[in-house]
């Protein structure tokens, strides 16, 4: 309708979950490259929450996209299911035949193709929209497709995405069987008053727009509070916007017009802003802010010198039930050595570095490249060869998404190979 007056080849804010239009911030980012991760590994059940149009369909999406031809992904939408009908997607989608077949026949007969999927090297992902609305019986359901395994790693690998009802569903005493199982765990937040602007840009140039300023910055900032950061509202507001500008034959959008469309579609303005930012304050309460968030700053930083976890802001948890770096566990790149290493063993000190650069470069999953990446070398953190520290370190910067965050990345640890050398 409006594409031709703004120049786009297309409309940019679509309903369609289109993976082009993928937004990348670091909460994103660290999402999609968690749930990758742990799919190509076969962690087994992984699980992504997040309020109402956060964007989760889209990164399943995405996903879906940048899979390898070794993996089979399964989508599953539609989750008023029965666990028997469940697995009869399952194998319909494979695809095999379920004709006649009761629910044990049907799970067997599943087990033994997942298991010749991994013996021919590939990997089948289920991935579920809408997860909160599973009835326990498909919950409980999905905990047996869990099970299956064999010594190389889980036969199905489970994504489990849904709202916050999903959250409050595993938390109950009968379905914690589940939860304990879930290996890796992903959270969207809404976007920031800054991503926001961002955000639409981006749309708008995989549209194919590349003139001036559409939106103005008040029309920003009014998108913005009506929306609270939500996607999915932001794209409606934009939507929305052009076609009032385009009946104008108006080519910029004011906060007049979005004002306008909020009214129209019934949304309130957020009536009080919560930011990372100290506003309005007394000088009291604001030096009490910033003192915390310095005692926090430095016991994340003594965190990172000795504990099994890097911690982030950016929404990506790992369970206990992940294979971490433990203090405990000889093979930890965080664990301080025991007894000074061979000249030609890499310090672990080094490791300490690595794993702060990593986090910083994708986020909390770092820790559990690092042990994968070192364990797939044949070599643990007592004796790390110095020879292989190069193997290392091109092996950990295939899981950094972002182009100039992994040149980056992999610039300060060459650098940092050459002086323990």
């Amino acid at each position: 309708m409006y594409e031709k007056h703004f120049g786009f080849h297309e409309s940019p804010f679509g309903v369609a979950a289109d993976p082009r239009f993928f937004y990348t911030n670091s909460s994103y980012q660290a999402a999609f490259a968690a749930l990758l991760y742990g799919i190509e590994s076969k962690k087994g059940l992984m699980l992504l929450t997040g309020e109402v149009g956060t964007g989760k369909t889209i990164l399943l999406h995405k996903l879906m996209k940048e899979f390898d031809t070794a993996v089979k992904p399964i989508f599953l939408l539609s989750t008023y299911l029965s666990f028997d009908e469940l697995v009869r997607f399952i194998l319909q989608d494979l695809p095999l035949d379920t004709e006649g077949k009761g629910a044990l026949p049907m799970f067997h007969k599943l087990e033994r193709r997942l298991l010749h999927q991994l013996n021919n090297g590939h990997t089948v992902a289920l991935l579920v929209d809408e997860g909160q609305n599973l009835s326990d019986e498909s919950l409980e359901g999905l905990r047996s497709l869990s099970n299956l395994e064999a010594d190389s790693g889980k036969l199905l690998q489970i994504v489990l995405a849904g709202q916050q009802e999903l959250d409050e569903k595993l938390n109950k005493p009968s379905t914690s069987y589940l939860k304990q199982r879930i290996a890796i765990r992903c959270r969207l937040n809404p976007l920031t008053q800054s991503e926001v602007q961002k955000y639409i840009r981006h749309r708008l140039q995989v549209a194919g727009y590349d003139g001036p300023e559409i939106f103005s910055g008040q029309a920003i900032e009014s998108i913005w509070g009506y929306s609270r950061g939500t996607p999915r509202l932001i794209n409606t507001l934009c939507d929305n916007a052009l076609v009032v500008a385009y009946e104008a034959s108006r080519r910029t959008v004011s906060a007049d017009i979005i004002t306008d469309v909020a009214r129209d579609l019934g949304l309130e303005p957020e009536r009080q802003v919560v930011n990372v930012e100290v506003r309005g304050t007394d000088r009291k309460t604001e030096d009490a802010l910033n003192d915390y968030k310095e005692r926090g700053k430095s016991k994340r930083d003594d965190e990172l010198e000795q504990s099994d976890e890097v911690e982030g802001s950016n929404g990506v948890e790992e369970s206990d039930e992940v294979e971490r770096l433990s203090v405990d566990t000889p093979e930890s790149p965080l664990q301080p050595a025991h007894q000074i290493p061979p000249q030609d063993t890499v310090p672990p000190q080094f490791f300490h570095r690595l794993a702060r650069a990593l986090a910083e470069a994708m986020g909390p999953m770092a820790s559990v490249v690092i042990a994968d990446q070192i364990s797939a070398l044949d070599e643990s953190l007592d004796a790390f060869p110095k020879r292989k520290l190069v193997e290392l370190i091109d092996s950990v910067s295939v899981w950094i998404l972002n182009e100039e965050m992994k040149a980056h990345f992999q610039h300060l640890m060459w650098k940092e190979t050459l002086e323990i050398r």
